[in-house]
């Protein structure tokens, strides 16, 4: 589901309300093309994902994926096997890395500049967001899960401006080595896709 929402100065963005758990990554890739091509795609879910996991993981393992629908958007992850040897796995079973979500996003034809932070991590280089050059991130909860959320900007107010999949929500947050999400969720920033 797409929603509209907008930050402290007023810039309007389409937001992707993930639908299944461990599908923020493809709705971060679908969000970071949208800013970057400065325009509307209107993609199911599903069909990205599984474009996605095409072109991460290459047509041998793809082909073991016999389904020839576009199947559901959401898995049961308890009736699926704890492997990415099909997409239906791979979305059930805890989503993407972020080594994976860099292949998909140059496969979508992004200039990618990966940033992996240090054990402390460090904050955004506000130089290389804009406009038309968002970053997808890897947030690692306390918990040890991972959540992909799209910066897309820093704002006038020094704040960076996120796109979290997750509620469907932008959230500005200050530039440091950490994210917390509206919802509660804390975590450190392990992973900065900068796109172009």
């Amino acid at each position: 589901m797409v929603k509209l929402d907008h930050d402290s100065d007023g810039n309007v963005y389409e937001v992707w309300k993930q639908q299944q758990e461990s599908s923020c990554g493809v709705a971060s890739i679908w969000m970071a093309r949208c800013l970057v091509q400065q325009k509307s795609i209107n993609e199911d879910e599903w069909s990205l994902a599984r474009a996605v996991y095409i072109s991460v993981v290459g047509q041998t393992l793809a082909a073991m994926d016999k389904r020839k629908d576009d199947g559901p958007q959401s898995y049961d992850a308890t009736k699926l096997p704890a492997n990415r040897e099909t997409s239906a796995n791979a979305i059930a079973s805890g989503g993407y890395s972020a080594e994976q979500i860099r292949t998909a996003l140059i496969g979508q034809g992004l200039s990618v500049d990966a940033s992996i932070p240090d054990g402390a991590g460090t904050p955004f280089n506000a130089s290389k967001l804009g406009d038309r050059r968002p970053a997808v991130v890897l947030v690692q909860w306390k918990n040890g899960a991972g959540h992909f959320v799209v910066a897309a900007r820093q704002s006038s107010y020094g704040t960076i401006v996120f796109l979290d999949p997750w509620d469907g929500k932008v959230n500005e947050r200050p530039n440091t080595t950490r994210y917390r999400g509206r919802y509660g969720n804390a975590g450190q920033i392990v992973a900065v896709l900068y796109l172009s």
